[in-house]
């Protein structure tokens, strides 16, 4: 396909200078198709895509409420108090990891690819007034007094 290709763009440069955009429109093609192809069987059954996009749904959105029913009750403790930034994200690994083998999540290869992060409270989604924004930027309306964000 390779050769086929690269002859045909060979021939577009030989012939007199003339420009013949079908024929060039046919070579790129005979290229994109193989390509496509074989770069959809990697991703799709070689990366096993569709399993990946089944655990971000089930651990991004919610899918899997079994985990997160588990992940609440073994964390009950840590979230009825003030997260300590320093060791937050380890405090909160362990119930995470036991919520897994507790729930759904015990048999999913891919739980070992998520984990919790602590995000402190003047994080780049706060402006400095306290008002969320989903930029980071906040500004003030002529008043001074609320708050719109910019996207």
């Amino acid at each position: 396909v390779a050769a086929d290709a690269t002859a045909a763009l060979r021939r577009l440069a030989r012939d007199g200078g003339e420009f013949d955009r079908a024929v060039f429109e046919a070579a790129v093609e005979s290229i994109r198709r193989p390509v496509a192809a074989r770069l959809g069987r990697l991703v799709v059954s070689d990366a096993q895509l569709l399993s990946h996009l089944a655990a971000l749904r089930g651990y991004c959105l919610l899918g899997r409420g079994d985990f997160f029913q588990t992940f609440f009750e073994e964390a009950a403790g840590l979230l009825s108090v003030p997260p300590r930034a320093a060791t937050a994200e380890a405090d909160m690994a362990a119930p995470f990891a036991q919520a897994g083998l507790k729930s759904s999540g015990a048999e999913d290869p891919h739980l070992t690819n998520f984990r919790l992060r602590y995000t402190p409270t003047n994080s780049p989604l706060e402006s400095p007034d306290g008002h969320l924004s989903s930029s980071g930027r906040s500004y003030n309306n002529a008043g001074g007094t609320d708050a719109s964000t910019v996207t």
